[in-house]
């Protein structure tokens, strides 16, 4: 699959920040839009205070299901974070879906907050890929060399690159 983003799009570059009511044990964020996908940069979870909590990040996708996206791990957290993603990670959320966050029980009165940044963009309907495109990008990949010895020739046979048409040979003229 192609990414869905390309490193222009930074532009579009979003942070969202939603924060649970008081004694919730779960949180949900916004869901992307129709049409849009959604990259997830980074993202992480801080509850408003100090506890120990054994805490699970989850995609809820369009059908009502929750994916786990991180392992159910208990954590001991001052008011701080608790990161999403690390090392440069990603994570895409389609129409419709949204982050979801679970801890097994809440300290009285304490929220849950979590923050995540993503690159919003267009959901394409189809990708198209031009034959010429494919022939330019292959001969940009293998050089002037590769291309002075034919192998990319589409006519003759082995590496050999055919005969120009006013030698008798019959070919076509090559895409260089």
């Amino acid at each position: 699959m192609p990414e869905a983003y390309e490193v222009y799009d930074g532009r579009f570059l979003q942070e969202r920040s939603v924060t649970s009511g008081a004694g919730a044990t779960t949180i949900t964020g916004p869901a992307v839009p129709a049409g849009k996908v959604w990259t997830v940069m980074s993202g992480s979870y801080a509850p408003s205070v100090a506890e120990t909590r054994t805490v699970c990040w989850f995609i809820l996708t369009r059908g009502g299901n929750y994916i786990a996206i991180s392992f159910p791990q208990t954590i001991l957290l001052p008011p701080g974070n608790w990161p999403l993603l690390t090392q440069g990670t990603e994570i895409k959320l389609f129409p419709g879906e949204a982050l979801y966050i679970n801890r097994d029980v809440a300290t009285a009165g304490s929220t849950i907050n979590i923050v995540f940044r993503f690159i919003e963009t267009d959901l394409p309907y189809y990708s198209q890929v031009e034959k010429l495109r494919k022939v330019l990008d292959q001969s940009q990949r293998h050089g002037s060399v590769y291309r002075s010895t034919g192998a990319i020739s589409t006519g003759g046979s082995g590496g050999g690159g055919g005969h120009p048409p006013d030698e008798g040979g019959g070919g076509e003229p090559q895409p260089y």
